[in-house]
């Protein structure tokens, strides 16, 4: 990381509250639905953890944090709003 392992890194950023609210959830309870390892890491993020600390936390590579970032926010996406994907099929 160019930032020394600091969690500023788009991918580490936050969900915005008024995205939450939006999807009718609070953050809190669509992270208490997420498997603990999700939970925990998107709770450490939050907090302004640095790669190094959740790595170390988690007992996990500092490489694989931010692919599991990637998909511990996929998953609390899915926790916030359940619905199918839309997608458009046709000319």
């Amino acid at each position: 990381w160019a930032n020394g392992g600091q969690m500023s890194s788009p991918l580490l950023m936050t969900t915005t509250r008024s995205a939450v609210h939006a999807a009718g959830m609070d953050r809190q309870a669509a992270l208490a639905r997420l498997p603990d390892r999700y939970r925990d890491l998107l709770t450490m993020v939050d907090a302004g953890g640095s790669v190094e600390e959740i790595s170390e936390a988690l007992g996990l590579d500092v490489d694989a944090i931010p692919p599991l970032v990637e998909v511990g926010r996929a998953k609390l996406a899915g926790v916030l709003d359940p619905s199918p994907p839309h997608r458009v099929v046709g000319p």
